[in-house]
């Protein structure tokens, strides 16, 4: 489905997707014995951000209708290192991302020919029709009469839980634009009603919530430091910049004719960059 954000480790070893579908798959950035990539369902909307913590592989995702998932890793990036480091070094053709999907593929054909085969034997079962259930362990080779053991997906070295999931106290409103500060663990989230708020995670406390426009934020970015937020709202190609500590404006700006889109902080944080449907650049 559409990707919708998309989101590194510190490491560059793993990246997380998140999709209209709303779901979020994990990846290794190189194929790596014993992980299959992950694929993490619980939102109930699109999944329009996602965020590593930092300097670990614990997980924030953000869908449209406002919920925030907490996702805690069983391994930190230090204990991947130890167990890649740990493997021995095979010689011969190395597994592809592409020889996994096919075994994906075939793996997700088998459950949905199961589950189509389950829907078959209730619908008898409603009509009065005796249906013989079977067992799976019952099932046998041909040749040998042992049983066959049922296939079944790869098991994961690095498993992903949800362990908590926060909804924003903002009704009727819609996400439309989130980023993070890892360093400082900030969450800022913009909303369709000219809101933002901001939040420390893991345990989304609420610190800041103040609205801003009339319109929807459609971009958000944060400097070096996590002191300025900047909001671009594309209705009125305005630019805000906002110290959330001292609760002060540091620059209110329209400049833009057209839709403001993007925006982003310079390393150092003391510039940043607009860009909008007029085809304009500003500094």
């Amino acid at each position: 489905d559409d990707a919708k954000c998309i989101d590194w480790s510190d490491d560059s070893s793993f990246f997380a997707v998140g999709s209209r579908d709303m779901s979020c798959r994990i990846y290794s950035l190189f194929p790596i014995e014993g992980f299959h990539y992950v694929n993490l369902l619980g939102h109930r909307s699109s999944v329009v951000a996602c965020f590593f913590k930092h300097q670990g592989l614990d997980l924030y995702t953000v869908s449209k209708d406002g919920a925030v998932i907490v996702w805690k890793s069983n391994m930190t990036l230090e204990q991947v290192k130890d167990y890649l480091s740990s493997l021995p070094k095979k010689k011969g053709k190395k597994e592809t991302y592409e020889d996994m999907e096919i075994v994906d593929k075939s793996l997700k054909d088998e459950e949905e020919k199961e589950e189509e085969e389950e829907e078959e034997e209730k619908e008898k079962e409603e009509e009065g029709v005796t249906v013989d259930a079977g067992n799976d362990d019952d099932v046998t080779d041909d040749e040998t009469k042992q049983p066959l053991l049922k296939r079944s997906r790869p098991m994961n070295i690095i498993i992903w839980t949800k362990v908590a999931k926060y909804l924003y106290s903002q009704e009727r409103a819609r996400v439309t634009s989130v980023v993070m500060h890892k360093q400082s663990n900030l969450l800022v989230t913009g909303f369709n009603n000219g809101t933002f708020t901001l939040h420390e995670m893991p345990d989304f406390n609420p610190i800041h919530s103040l609205s801003i426009s009339e319109y929807r934020i459609n971009s958000v970015a944060v400097n070096n430091t996590g002191e300025w937020l900047a909001f671009g709202s594309s209705s009125l190609g305005q630019l805000l910049v906002w110290e959330w500590q001292s609760e002060t404006y540091i620059l209110k700006q329209q400049g833009h004719l057209y839709d403001m889109n993007v925006m982003c902080y310079s390393p150092d944080g003391q510039l940043i960059v607009t860009g909008g449907d007029d085809g304009k650049v500003k500094l």
